[in-house]
């Protein structure tokens, strides 16, 4: 037992549960409970109705408790290329008292029968084509971690009785040919449209394209966070951007290592994206620049809110292709 890590975490809890009660006084009945699940169902089984049978196959609700473990069988039998939308609702709570969840939007896992490749949304609403023949099965991931593309979990299935909540989850399958984003504006003209199919309908038209040659580690899932762009003098770059969410985007590097070979950038970090330190589970929450090593550990460089010099992270969002520590060097502190 890591009494010192134990103590660490304890002490940052109790800030945030401070905060959160600062958070509650100045917030408004709607930002502090969490969705109404029975009235989110009644909207979307009225705006379903509306939706011409021509186009639609076949829909369903799914209730996916926070406490169970991968897989769930959804029932819903899929065949590969067949067309998916999903809208989802809820959260998982690592901690109820501090305000701690997991939005649906990282949350939520799909894949089809136990030979899909495992896969995620980048919100809370998604669609998709499946890869494989077979019953869509869904996963409500944290707090476990996927060893392998199908979705086996690597640990964590002894964990899920620690967190609660859940989520709601409408399936819907399309018929071949038809085209969800189309379909889910037209469906306005009947009535006005749940924030849910309005969300995904814009989702479907935006583009957010991840920069050329790079990728998201696949344990995370993919993201919306970094997009190409440029500098001041116009040389390429890539912007981050980043809230509510988790992403690590990688790009292949065959480097010798051997003594003279260094890494070298340029970066300007105006304000950090949390004040405590980020060793914590709590407040695990940085941004960084990382060398990936063959076997999976790296070796992180980070702009630090309290800590300074060398330090081990555990990363609870991610086990970085099985491994489940980083050796991170705290650049400045404060």
């Amino acid at each position: 037992m890591d009494i010192g890590a134990i103590a660490r975490d304890l002490a940052v809890a109790a800030r945030l549960g401070a905060r959160k009660l600062v958070r509650q006084f100045g917030a408004s009945a709607a930002e502090r409970t969490p969705p109404d699940l029975a009235a989110w169902r009644h909207e979307l089984e009225a705006w379903v109705r509306t939706v011409p049978v021509e186009s639609l196959a076949e829909h369903r609700f799914i209730e996916l408790p926070a406490t169970r473990p991968p897989w769930f069988d959804t029932g819903l039998q899929v065949a590969a290329g067949d067309t998916i939308t999903w809208f989802a609702a809820g959260r998982v709570y690592l901690s109820r008292a501090l305000d701690i969840w997991v939005p649906p939007s990282f949350q939520l896992w799909a894949r089809a029968g136990a030979a899909g490749t495992v896969l995620r949304g980048t919100r809370d609403t998604h669609s998709f084509q499946a890869d494989a023949d077979g019953p869509l099965q869904l996963a409500s991931y944290f707090p476990g971690e996927w060893s392998t593309p199908q979705g086996d979990l690597g640990h964590g299935a002894g964990d899920y009785g620690k967190v609660s909540g859940g989520l709601l989850v409408l399936l819907l399958k399309w018929r071949p040919g038809v085209e969800p984003a189309a379909l889910l504006r037209a469906t306005e003209k009947h009535s006005p449209l749940p924030a849910p199919v309005a969300a995904e309908a814009s989702r479907l038209a935006a583009t957010s394209p991840t920069p050329v040659g790079w990728d998201y580690l696949w344990t995370l899932g993919p993201g919306e966070i970094y997009r190409p762009s440029h500098a001041s003098d116009g040389k390429p770059s890539v912007c981050c951007d980043t809230h509510g969410d988790v992403g690590i985007l990688r790009h292949p590097a065959a480097l010798p290592l051997q003594p003279g070979t260094f890494l070298s950038w340029r970066w300007r970090v105006d304000s950090l994206p949390i004040d405590l330190r980020e060793d914590s589970l709590p407040s695990h929450d940085y941004l960084s620049i990382a060398v990936e090593f063959d076997d999976g550990q790296d070796l992180t460089y980070y702009w630090s809110a309290a800590l300074a010099g060398r330090h081990r992270l555990s990363l609870p969002a991610a086990n970085l292709e099985g491994q489940g520590d980083a050796c991170g060097r705290a650049l400045r502190a404060g």
